[in-house]
């Protein structure tokens, strides 16, 4: 709908009296004269810059919420490894300390001191009075010894020789 200037009163002077009008009408009259006229404009779509303005800021706020959310649950799972670390360290102290008293139980067990006192208690065993000292023969195997050092290219015969008498000397045994 355009406004047109065929209606009686915009012919007037704005400063002409209309009959049948107030002076307060008349003055309203005057102010719509110096009005531009109007147009009815139909409703159209939004401009796209706008649109994608307001994706791109919808966008970034999901992103930092996401992001936001991500961050929380990266501190849930820190917090629950640490806790599990610190189970572990306590239960790795608590082993340690158990393995330091088992080792001062061992180092006590094995002692000299304790051990003859308990063959004394145990087996009636005694000290000695004085220790003998018995020195053993040579065994066959050092007489094979000396005889294939000393022999030469008869060492062969004799220690196959000698092997033969050792070896029944150790299965009499």
């Amino acid at each position: 709908m355009v406004a047109t200037a065929s209606r009686p009163e915009r012919a007037r002077s704005a400063g002409a009296p209309v009959p049948g009008r107030s002076s307060t009408e008349t003055r309203r009259s005057a102010k719509s004269d110096a009005r531009p006229s109007l147009k009815v404009v139909r409703a159209s779509a939004p401009a796209p810059a706008p649109r994608i303005r307001r994706a791109v800021v919808v966008v970034a706020i999901l992103f930092a919420v996401v992001l936001l959310f991500g961050v929380a649950a990266s501190h849930v799972v820190l917090a629950q490894n640490q806790s599990r670390l610190d189970a572990l360290d306590k239960r790795a102290r608590a082993a340690q300390a158990t393995y330091a008293k088992l080792r001062y139980e061992v180092a006590e067990l094995e002692s000299p001191e304790r051990v003859i006192a308990e063959a004394q208690r145990r087996f009636g065993m005694v000290a000695p009075v004085d220790v003998t000292y018995v020195n053993a023969p040579p065994a066959p195997a050092t007489a094979v010894a000396a005889t294939t050092a000393a022999g030469g290219d008869d060492a062969s015969e004799a220690s196959v020789g000698d092997w033969r008498r050792v070896k029944a000397e150790l299965a009499g045994r």
